[in-house]
Protein backbone atom coordinates (compact mmCIF):
# COMPACT_ATOMS: atom_id res chain seq x y z
CA UNK A 1 0.00 0.00 0.00
CA UNK A 2 1.20 3.09 -0.93
CA UNK A 3 1.98 5.55 2.19
CA UNK A 4 0.30 9.43 1.93
CA UNK A 5 2.11 11.80 2.43
CA UNK A 6 1.98 15.83 3.56
CA UNK A 7 4.99 17.61 2.81
CA UNK A 8 5.53 21.01 3.87
CA UNK A 9 8.01 22.86 1.63
CA UNK A 10 10.31 26.06 2.60
CA UNK A 11 10.83 26.83 -0.89
CA UNK A 12 7.98 27.55 -4.13
CA UNK A 13 8.56 24.37 -6.68
CA UNK A 14 10.04 26.31 -9.29
CA UNK A 15 12.66 27.41 -6.46
CA UNK A 16 13.27 24.41 -4.53
CA UNK A 17 16.45 22.95 -4.78
CA UNK A 18 15.14 19.56 -3.14
CA UNK A 19 12.52 19.31 -5.89
CA UNK A 20 14.75 16.10 -7.78
CA UNK A 21 14.11 14.26 -4.55
CA UNK A 22 10.15 15.11 -3.57
CA UNK A 23 9.76 13.94 -7.20
CA UNK A 24 11.53 10.71 -6.72
CA UNK A 25 9.41 10.30 -3.43
CA UNK A 26 6.29 10.94 -5.60
CA UNK A 27 7.15 8.23 -7.38
CA UNK A 28 6.96 5.43 -4.38
CA UNK A 29 4.23 7.19 -2.15
CA UNK A 30 1.02 10.06 -3.17
CA UNK A 31 2.40 13.48 -2.40
CA UNK A 32 1.01 16.26 -1.83
CA UNK A 33 3.56 19.08 -0.90
CA UNK A 34 2.45 22.62 0.42
CA UNK A 35 4.36 25.53 -0.89
CA UNK A 36 4.84 28.68 1.19
CA UNK A 37 1.58 30.20 1.74
CA UNK A 38 0.04 33.31 -0.33
CA UNK A 39 -0.40 36.24 2.16
CA UNK A 40 -1.38 39.36 3.16
CA UNK A 41 1.96 41.29 2.62
CA UNK A 42 1.74 39.65 -1.14
CA UNK A 43 -1.66 41.60 -1.75
CA UNK A 44 -0.45 44.78 -0.78
CA UNK A 45 3.42 44.64 -2.36
CA UNK A 46 2.17 42.26 -5.61
CA UNK A 47 -1.41 42.70 -6.07
CA UNK A 48 -1.34 40.96 -9.74
CA UNK A 49 0.88 37.79 -8.12
CA UNK A 50 -2.09 37.66 -5.94
CA UNK A 51 -4.96 38.29 -8.61
CA UNK A 52 -3.41 35.10 -10.55
CA UNK A 53 -3.57 33.18 -7.17
CA UNK A 54 -6.90 33.52 -7.35
CA UNK A 55 -7.00 32.86 -11.10
CA UNK A 56 -5.44 29.45 -10.96
CA UNK A 57 -7.62 29.03 -7.63
CA UNK A 58 -5.37 28.69 -4.97
CA UNK A 59 -2.58 27.31 -7.24
CA UNK A 60 -3.63 23.77 -6.52
CA UNK A 61 -1.87 21.73 -9.61
CA UNK A 62 -1.03 18.04 -9.92
CA UNK A 63 2.13 17.67 -11.43
CA UNK A 64 2.78 13.64 -11.65
CA UNK A 65 0.61 10.83 -11.05
CA UNK A 66 0.48 10.90 -7.61
CA UNK A 67 2.38 14.02 -7.14
CA UNK A 68 0.18 17.51 -6.44
CA UNK A 69 1.21 21.06 -5.61
CA UNK A 70 -0.99 23.20 -3.16
CA UNK A 71 -0.32 26.77 -2.19
CA UNK A 72 -2.96 27.94 0.73
CA UNK A 73 -4.13 31.33 1.96
CA UNK A 74 -2.74 32.81 5.06
CA UNK A 75 -1.88 36.00 6.99
CA UNK A 76 1.71 36.04 7.47
CA UNK A 77 4.83 33.89 5.73
CA UNK A 78 6.85 31.67 8.16
CA UNK A 79 9.80 34.25 8.13
CA UNK A 80 7.00 36.35 10.64
CA UNK A 81 4.39 33.96 12.12
CA UNK A 82 8.16 32.93 13.24
CA UNK A 83 8.17 35.50 15.51
CA UNK A 84 5.05 36.32 16.73
CA UNK A 85 2.95 33.44 18.35
CA UNK A 86 -0.45 35.76 17.65
CA UNK A 87 0.49 34.85 13.87
CA UNK A 88 1.08 31.41 14.06
CA UNK A 89 -2.31 30.59 15.37
CA UNK A 90 -4.25 33.07 12.83
CA UNK A 91 -1.76 31.25 10.19
CA UNK A 92 -2.92 27.18 11.30
CA UNK A 93 -6.89 28.42 11.81
CA UNK A 94 -6.88 29.80 8.40
CA UNK A 95 -5.10 27.48 6.46
CA UNK A 96 -6.35 24.00 8.45
CA UNK A 97 -9.84 23.95 6.59
CA UNK A 98 -8.00 24.40 2.97
CA UNK A 99 -5.62 22.01 3.27
CA UNK A 100 -8.09 19.55 5.37
CA UNK A 101 -10.08 20.14 1.83
CA UNK A 102 -7.20 19.24 -0.40
CA UNK A 103 -6.62 16.01 1.48
CA UNK A 104 -10.00 15.06 1.60
CA UNK A 105 -10.43 15.85 -1.97
CA UNK A 106 -7.16 13.30 -2.84
CA UNK A 107 -8.52 10.65 -0.22
CA UNK A 108 -5.42 10.97 2.14
CA UNK A 109 -6.34 9.16 4.93
CA UNK A 110 -3.95 8.05 7.18
CA UNK A 111 -1.33 10.29 6.04
CA UNK A 112 2.30 11.63 7.36
CA UNK A 113 3.49 14.88 8.02
CA UNK A 114 7.01 15.97 6.52
CA UNK A 115 8.26 19.35 7.49
CA UNK A 116 11.32 20.67 6.09
CA UNK A 117 12.29 23.85 8.15
CA UNK A 118 11.56 24.77 12.09
CA UNK A 119 9.28 27.82 11.15
CA UNK A 120 6.65 25.21 10.62
CA UNK A 121 6.30 23.43 13.73
CA UNK A 122 3.32 25.18 14.34
CA UNK A 123 1.41 23.27 11.78
CA UNK A 124 1.99 20.06 13.88
CA UNK A 125 -1.14 18.22 14.76
CA UNK A 126 -3.16 20.97 12.65
CA UNK A 127 -4.00 18.23 10.00
CA UNK A 128 -4.52 15.48 12.39
CA UNK A 129 -1.37 13.39 10.50
CA UNK A 130 -0.60 9.27 11.86
CA UNK A 131 2.95 10.58 11.89
CA UNK A 132 5.35 13.21 11.99
CA UNK A 133 9.02 12.89 9.69
CA UNK A 134 11.38 15.88 10.16
CA UNK A 135 13.28 15.88 6.43
CA UNK A 136 16.34 18.45 7.34
CA UNK A 137 19.01 19.37 5.05
CA UNK A 138 20.06 22.17 6.40
CA UNK A 139 21.23 24.04 9.58
CA UNK A 140 18.87 26.36 9.71
CA UNK A 141 19.76 27.87 12.99
CA UNK A 142 23.31 28.55 11.65
CA UNK A 143 22.16 30.72 8.80
CA UNK A 144 23.64 33.46 7.63
CA UNK A 145 21.25 35.11 6.39
CA UNK A 146 19.23 35.86 9.40
CA UNK A 147 20.04 38.15 12.27
CA UNK A 148 21.24 35.93 15.31
CA UNK A 149 18.00 36.60 16.97
CA UNK A 150 15.99 34.78 13.95
CA UNK A 151 19.04 32.01 14.45
CA UNK A 152 18.11 31.63 18.46
CA UNK A 153 14.15 31.11 17.20
CA UNK A 154 14.75 28.97 14.65
CA UNK A 155 17.08 26.91 16.96
CA UNK A 156 14.29 26.49 20.00
CA UNK A 157 11.35 25.66 17.21
CA UNK A 158 13.60 22.95 15.93
CA UNK A 159 13.54 21.64 19.45
CA UNK A 160 10.49 21.54 19.41
CA UNK A 161 10.03 19.26 16.09
CA UNK A 162 12.89 17.16 17.15
CA UNK A 163 11.12 16.06 20.27
CA UNK A 164 7.76 15.34 18.65
CA UNK A 165 9.21 14.15 15.53
CA UNK A 166 8.81 10.45 15.00
CA UNK A 167 11.07 9.84 12.57
CA UNK A 168 14.24 12.36 10.85
CA UNK A 169 16.11 12.16 8.00
CA UNK A 170 19.08 14.19 7.58
CA UNK A 171 20.79 15.15 4.57
CA UNK A 172 24.60 15.37 6.41
CA UNK A 173 26.94 13.26 8.71
CA UNK A 174 27.36 15.99 11.28
CA UNK A 175 23.51 16.53 10.93
CA UNK A 176 22.99 13.26 11.71
CA UNK A 177 25.43 13.22 14.46
CA UNK A 178 23.94 16.25 16.32
CA UNK A 179 20.52 15.45 16.01
CA UNK A 180 19.96 12.22 17.27
CA UNK A 181 21.45 12.87 20.47
CA UNK A 182 17.97 14.63 20.65
CA UNK A 183 16.45 12.05 18.88
CA UNK A 184 17.31 8.28 18.38
CA UNK A 185 15.31 7.56 15.31
CA UNK A 186 17.42 10.08 13.58
CA UNK A 187 19.09 8.38 9.98
CA UNK A 188 21.53 10.15 7.57
CA UNK A 189 19.95 9.79 4.17
CA UNK A 190 22.50 11.67 1.83
CA UNK A 191 21.50 13.99 -1.18
CA UNK A 192 21.08 12.78 -4.79
CA UNK A 193 20.31 14.14 -7.97
CA UNK A 194 17.51 12.85 -10.80
CA UNK A 195 20.55 11.28 -12.40
CA UNK A 196 18.47 9.95 -15.27
CA UNK A 197 17.24 13.73 -16.10
CA UNK A 198 21.43 15.02 -15.88
CA UNK A 199 22.71 12.21 -17.88
CA UNK A 200 20.57 14.07 -20.85
CA UNK A 201 23.51 16.96 -20.18
CA UNK A 202 25.84 14.48 -22.80
CA UNK A 203 23.33 13.73 -25.36
CA UNK A 204 23.90 14.61 -28.80
CA UNK A 205 20.33 16.02 -29.19
CA UNK A 206 20.60 18.28 -26.24
CA UNK A 207 21.60 21.55 -27.19
CA UNK A 208 23.70 24.43 -25.52
CA UNK A 209 21.69 27.64 -25.33
CA UNK A 210 22.64 30.30 -27.42
CA UNK A 211 22.87 32.74 -24.21
CA UNK A 212 25.71 30.50 -22.82
CA UNK A 213 27.46 29.29 -26.18
CA UNK A 214 28.43 32.96 -26.90
CA UNK A 215 30.40 33.22 -23.71
CA UNK A 216 33.79 32.13 -24.75
CA UNK A 217 35.79 28.89 -23.91
CA UNK A 218 37.10 27.61 -21.40
CA UNK A 219 33.40 27.73 -19.18
CA UNK A 220 33.52 26.89 -16.00
CA UNK A 221 30.80 27.53 -13.70
CA UNK A 222 28.75 26.86 -10.71
CA UNK A 223 24.71 26.31 -10.92
CA UNK A 224 22.75 26.80 -7.85
CA UNK A 225 21.64 29.88 -5.25
CA UNK A 226 24.11 32.85 -5.30
CA UNK A 227 23.86 34.01 -1.87
CA UNK A 228 26.10 33.85 1.25
CA UNK A 229 27.69 30.90 1.33
CA UNK A 230 29.08 30.89 -1.99
CA UNK A 231 32.67 32.35 -1.36
CA UNK A 232 32.87 35.13 -4.18
CA UNK A 233 36.27 36.34 -3.33
CA UNK A 234 37.54 33.13 -4.92
CA UNK A 235 36.05 33.72 -7.72
CA UNK A 236 37.00 37.26 -8.73
CA UNK A 237 40.37 35.78 -7.35
CA UNK A 238 40.16 32.69 -10.55
CA UNK A 239 38.62 35.40 -12.65
CA UNK A 240 41.59 37.96 -11.99
CA UNK A 241 44.13 35.52 -12.38
CA UNK A 242 42.68 33.76 -15.73
CA UNK A 243 40.92 36.78 -17.73
CA UNK A 244 40.69 34.41 -20.52
CA UNK A 245 38.03 31.83 -18.97
CA UNK A 246 34.69 32.54 -18.58
CA UNK A 247 32.99 32.03 -14.85
CA UNK A 248 29.52 31.14 -15.35
CA UNK A 249 26.90 31.78 -12.01
CA UNK A 250 23.66 30.29 -13.07
CA UNK A 251 21.00 30.24 -10.29
CA UNK A 252 18.67 32.52 -8.13
CA UNK A 253 20.34 35.61 -6.36
CA UNK A 254 18.63 34.96 -3.19
CA UNK A 255 21.57 36.51 -0.51
CA UNK A 256 21.24 39.31 2.72
CA UNK A 257 21.25 42.73 2.34
CA UNK A 258 24.80 42.53 3.44
CA UNK A 259 25.89 39.99 0.65
CA UNK A 260 24.12 42.06 -2.08
CA UNK A 261 25.66 44.92 -0.74
CA UNK A 262 29.14 43.54 -0.48
CA UNK A 263 32.40 44.40 -1.92
CA UNK A 264 32.81 40.73 -3.12
CA UNK A 265 29.52 40.64 -5.18
CA UNK A 266 30.31 44.12 -6.61
CA UNK A 267 33.25 42.96 -7.69
CA UNK A 268 31.94 39.91 -9.34
CA UNK A 269 29.23 42.55 -11.34
CA UNK A 270 31.99 44.46 -12.55
CA UNK A 271 34.38 41.86 -13.87
CA UNK A 272 33.90 40.80 -17.66
CA UNK A 273 34.71 37.28 -17.47
CA UNK A 274 32.40 36.66 -14.91
CA UNK A 275 28.78 35.94 -16.39
CA UNK A 276 25.86 35.94 -13.78
CA UNK A 277 23.15 34.29 -15.61
CA UNK A 278 20.36 34.58 -12.99
CA UNK A 279 17.44 31.78 -11.95
CA UNK A 280 16.89 29.43 -15.38
CA UNK A 281 13.91 27.08 -15.22
CA UNK A 282 15.15 23.58 -13.81
CA UNK A 283 13.92 21.88 -17.50
CA UNK A 284 16.81 23.81 -18.95
CA UNK A 285 19.85 22.98 -16.77
CA UNK A 286 20.80 19.49 -18.46
CA UNK A 287 21.39 22.12 -21.73
CA UNK A 288 23.17 24.80 -19.48
CA UNK A 289 25.32 22.15 -17.88
CA UNK A 290 26.30 20.90 -21.22
CA UNK A 291 28.06 24.54 -21.86
CA UNK A 292 30.26 24.07 -19.09
CA UNK A 293 33.80 22.87 -19.10
CA UNK A 294 34.31 22.23 -15.42
CA UNK A 295 31.45 22.42 -12.73
CA UNK A 296 32.45 24.36 -9.43
CA UNK A 297 31.48 24.02 -5.61
CA UNK A 298 32.93 27.16 -4.99
CA UNK A 299 31.19 27.37 -0.72
CA UNK A 300 33.19 29.36 1.94
CA UNK A 301 33.85 26.77 5.06
CA UNK A 302 31.95 28.08 8.22
CA UNK A 303 29.31 26.49 10.50
CA UNK A 304 26.73 26.50 8.11
CA UNK A 305 28.61 24.88 5.04
CA UNK A 306 29.69 22.33 7.64
CA UNK A 307 26.79 20.96 7.30
CA UNK A 308 26.39 21.28 3.67
CA UNK A 309 25.49 18.48 1.39
CA UNK A 310 25.05 20.03 -1.72
CA UNK A 311 22.77 18.00 -4.22
CA UNK A 312 24.02 19.41 -7.75
CA UNK A 313 27.48 17.38 -7.14
CA UNK A 314 25.31 14.88 -8.27
CA UNK A 315 23.33 16.53 -11.02
CA UNK A 316 27.68 17.71 -11.79
CA UNK A 317 28.83 13.91 -12.21
CA UNK A 318 25.23 12.67 -13.77
CA UNK A 319 26.96 14.44 -16.85
CA UNK A 320 30.43 13.40 -16.41
CA UNK A 321 31.46 16.55 -16.01
CA UNK A 322 34.82 17.26 -13.63
CA UNK A 323 33.76 19.14 -10.68
CA UNK A 324 36.19 21.08 -7.93
CA UNK A 325 35.16 21.91 -4.66
CA UNK A 326 36.34 23.74 -1.53
CA UNK A 327 36.96 21.64 1.45
CA UNK A 328 32.99 20.55 2.42
CA UNK A 329 33.20 17.54 4.77
CA UNK A 330 30.56 16.14 2.70
CA UNK A 331 32.33 15.75 -0.40
CA UNK A 332 35.50 14.12 1.19
CA UNK A 333 33.97 10.81 0.16
CA UNK A 334 33.92 11.29 -3.55
CA UNK A 335 37.78 12.88 -3.46
CA UNK A 336 38.17 9.90 -6.71
CA UNK A 337 35.44 12.04 -8.35
CA UNK A 338 35.28 15.70 -6.92
CA UNK A 339 38.53 17.72 -6.18
CA UNK A 340 39.05 18.79 -2.79
CA UNK A 341 41.23 22.28 -2.45
CA UNK A 342 41.89 23.88 0.37
CA UNK A 343 42.45 27.80 -0.57
CA UNK A 344 42.24 29.93 -3.25
CA UNK A 345 45.53 28.72 -5.32
CA UNK A 346 44.76 25.07 -4.98
CA UNK A 347 41.23 25.58 -6.08
CA UNK A 348 42.55 27.65 -9.29
CA UNK A 349 45.55 24.90 -10.07
CA UNK A 350 42.90 21.85 -9.91
CA UNK A 351 40.40 23.51 -12.40
CA UNK A 352 43.44 24.39 -14.59
CA UNK A 353 44.36 20.55 -14.34
CA UNK A 354 40.61 19.21 -15.00
CA UNK A 355 40.52 21.55 -18.00
CA UNK A 356 43.68 19.63 -19.03
CA UNK A 357 43.18 15.76 -18.07
CA UNK A 358 39.60 15.18 -18.42
CA UNK A 359 39.16 11.79 -20.46
CA UNK A 360 36.50 9.41 -21.11
CA UNK A 361 37.63 6.90 -18.40
CA UNK A 362 37.23 9.54 -15.61
CA UNK A 363 33.68 10.53 -17.00
CA UNK A 364 32.57 7.60 -16.76
CA UNK A 365 33.48 6.64 -13.07
CA UNK A 366 32.08 10.12 -12.21
CA UNK A 367 28.28 8.93 -14.06
CA UNK A 368 28.95 5.22 -12.07
CA UNK A 369 29.00 7.09 -8.61
CA UNK A 370 26.06 9.25 -9.58
CA UNK A 371 23.74 6.48 -10.43
CA UNK A 372 24.74 4.67 -7.32
CA UNK A 373 22.83 8.22 -5.70
CA UNK A 374 20.40 8.76 -7.20
CA UNK A 375 16.65 10.51 -5.65
CA UNK A 376 15.26 6.97 -6.60
CA UNK A 377 17.46 5.08 -4.11
CA UNK A 378 16.85 7.56 -1.41
CA UNK A 379 13.04 7.76 -1.85
CA UNK A 380 13.20 4.20 -1.50
CA UNK A 381 15.24 4.13 1.77
CA UNK A 382 12.62 6.75 3.48
CA UNK A 383 9.56 4.81 2.45
CA UNK A 384 11.61 1.75 3.92
CA UNK A 385 12.36 4.12 7.45
CA UNK A 386 8.49 5.51 7.05
CA UNK A 387 7.03 2.14 6.94
CA UNK A 388 9.01 1.07 10.05
CA UNK A 389 7.85 4.18 12.24
CA UNK A 390 4.17 3.11 10.70
CA UNK A 391 4.58 -0.49 11.36
CA UNK A 392 5.40 0.43 14.85
CA UNK A 393 2.57 2.64 15.79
Amino acid sequence: MRLNIVNFLDADWEYDYKRPHLEGLGKYTNLLCIEPPMTLNILLRHPLLFLDWLKRRRYFRQIGSTLWLYKPLALVPYSISLRFQIFRKLNKYIMRASIRNVIKKLWMSDHILMLSHPAQEYVIGMLNERCICYDLYDEHSESRVTSSKIRKLVKGEELKILNKADVIFTSARNLYETKKVINPNTHFVPNAADVKFFMKSMEADTKIPPDILKIPEPRIGLIGNINDIVDMDLLVYIAEQKPDWSIILIGNINGSPHFLKSQSFSRCKKLSNIHIMGFRNYETLPSYQKGLDVCLLPYLINEYTLNVYPNKVHQYLAGGKPVVSTDLPEMRPFVEVVDITINHDDFLDHVEKALINDNAIISEKRIKIAIENSVEKRAELKVLLLNEVLNGK
